[in-house]
């Protein structure tokens, strides 16, 4: 970035961390406290002099921490690692009411609309019987930097961000975070047995012949039962965190909304199973679409018509040809004689294959033996 925001003549950036408590539906929550990552020289625009500088233009931890000027964060929020509390009530003193929580927020909850549909479509996969959209849950960490205008922008967004603690200040913010998300989600060995419970009356009920739309009626009210009471749950236990999405606003909802069918439709045109509608734009294209229309439509009844003839075509000549076949049976109808002298030949044929087979059959037979021969 060519013009970062600076305090103390320094660069920053911001680590937020995101907890993901389910992808089907999306739900996502943000922690209020977070950390402001500064680089350890005051920053000056790039040039040829100063561009292999790391310690001024990186603001990463593991580099940072080895410059002799670095000193780790404290509750007095200095040093090179502060509180994200620190930032925004530095920027609410030194440059009046701001939006920039917002719209940080605004960055994140974008991002996840973008994979949401790819997440639901493989936790779907994994887990089809999961009622209360449960099963996994991610923490996130969003880098982001602000500009000099206060606009956020997305660095990176980190799968496994680091759990480390080299520092009180560390192990104080990460120690808050993770027992807030154990809380929220309601992890204990309790919730594992009854999870455990229910899965195995599914299947005894499966051995015993339930029918699956028994099943799947006690899967759908369960669901709902399940969805309430986890939300009850998290309302009473939120700690830091904070909802982002779903939104609880109504014009926030409902511009996610467009935004989350957009990011369907481009997931299902990436895998192939979208088919977007004919648009017309012009008068032409209308012309044309008439034309296409009513051509279609002509060549559909004449098909018709056609298939139809034919098929009176075929039923005629079926009746030609069996009434052609009981008059050629009755012109050769032999008489009595006829048909005695068949018999006859019949007869003598069926002996002849008789007699036949018998004396090859007698040749296969074996020399008799006697007991005593044994």
């Amino acid at each position: 970035m060519h013009k970062p925001y600076l305090i103390d003549d320094l660069k920053f950036d911001l680590r937020i961390y995101v907890l993901l408590c389910g992808v089907n539906p999306l739900r996502a929550y943000i922690y209020k406290e977070g950390m402001v990552r500064f680089a350890t020289e005051p920053y000056q625009s790039p040039n040829s002099s100063n561009l292999k500088n790391m310690y001024m233009h990186l603001t990463n931890y593991a580099i940072n921490k080895n410059h002799e000027d670095y000193e780790d964060g404290d509750d007095n929020n200095g040093g090179h690692k502060r509180y994200l509390t620190y930032l925004l009530e530095y920027l609410e003193e030194n440059e009046g009411p701001n939006k920039v929580w917002e719209e940080i927020k605004d960055v994140i909850v974008k991002s996840l609309i973008t994979v949401q549909p790819s997440l639901s479509h493989a936790y779907r996969a994994c887990r089809p019987h999961d009622i209360e959209n449960s099963h996994c849950f991610q923490i996130l960490g969003f880098d982001i930097m602000l500009d000099k205008k206060l606009k956020p922008w997305l660095l990176e967004v980190n799968q496994s961000p680091s759990f480390g603690t080299d520092s009180d200040f560390d192990y104080d913010l990460k120690l808050s975070l993770i027992s807030d998300t154990i809380k929220i989600l309601g992890l204990s060995p309790a919730r594992k047995g009854k999870y455990k419970r229910m899965k195995q009356k599914e299947l005894d009920e499966r051995k015993m012949g339930v029918q699956t739309s028994t099943i799947k009626k006690f899967k759908e009210t369960e669901r709902s039962k399940a969805l309430t009471r986890r939300l009850k749950h998290e309302e009473n236990n939120i700690g830091k965190y904070e909802l982002i999405y779903p939104a609880e606003n109504k014009e926030l909802e409902a511009k996610y909304s467009k935004y989350s069918s957009e990011a369907v439709k481009i997931w299902e045109k990436f895998t192939g199973s979208y088919k977007p509608p004919i648009k017309i734009t012009t008068p032409s294209m209308k012309k044309k679409l008439s034309k296409d229309v009513a051509s279609t439509t002509s060549t559909i009844k004449t098909s018709k018509t056609s298939s139809t003839k034919l098929s009176v075509g075929r039923q005629t000549h079926s009746r030609e040809y069996s009434s052609n076949m009981k008059a050629r049976k009755l012109k050769k109808m032999p008489s009595d004689n006829i048909c005695a002298k068949n018999e006859d030949s019949h007869t003598s044929s069926l002996d002849h294959l008789v007699s036949k087979y018998t004396g090859m059959a007698e040749s296969f037979k074996l020399p008799s033996t006697s007991k005593n021969s044994v």
